[in-house]
């Protein structure tokens, strides 16, 4: 193979220097595509961020649709974090849940806001198991609010620690749609 590319470079086609190459000279080769290997992440993202003070633990490690169903569970929790916080139910919150429990979030945001309160701080969701098949999935996690701030209209700022809050339990049942997954329902209550 070798000797076949040395030959052919040895042509008496070959432009003499300061001359044109001739047109039928050139022969490129042409590129064979490299397939590039598609992105992968293993397991669950973790949606956890400081700016807005949302923090995830003990992510199970699951992968397919279990993986699907929790990471839409944690973007649902933090998108319930960003209304809480800036006051208004965000859009992409009322895709991830049932129009009941967007419901709910819009009246303790509607709440908050009217008592001119402002939540802070960091609230941390422990989570503790996922399971489930053919379309359905639930979640199982332990919210801690003890770190979050409630500051009211008066600016006196206490925190859930200091409010009385202890970790709760959560189980969030999830369904798989047209759309993707989203939170079908919500138990919250026990401790954990």
């Amino acid at each position: 193979m070798v000797l076949v590319g040395v030959l052919a470079g040895c042509t008496a086609d070959e432009p003499t220097v300061g001359q044109p190459p001739s047109p039928t000279v050139t022969v490129e080769p042409t590129p064979t595509p490299t397939p590039t290997p598609a992105p992968t992440a293993e397991g669950p993202m973790d949606r956890s961020d400081a700016e807005l003070g949302i923090t995830f633990t003990n992510l199970p490690e699951v992968t397919g649709d279990l993986r699907a169903a929790l990471d839409a569970y944690t973007l649902f929790e933090v998108e319930y974090r960003r209304s809480l916080t800036s006051g208004g139910v965000t859009p992409e919150l009322e895709l991830l849940a049932a129009p009941e429990i967007v419901e709910t979030v819009r009246n303790t945001v509607e709440n908050i806001r009217t008592a001119g309160n402002v939540v802070g701080g960091t609230t941390t969701l422990d989570l503790r198991d996922v399971q489930g098949g053919s379309g359905a999935a639930i979640v199982e996690a332990c919210l801690d609010e003890r770190d979050s701030t409630l500051t009211s209209a008066s600016g006196e700022a206490q925190t859930g620690a200091e409010r009385g809050l202890q970790p709760i339990r959560i189980r969030a049942d999830l369904s798989q749609g047209p759309t993707g997954w989203m939170v079908a329902s919500q138990e919250v209550g026990g401790s954990c």
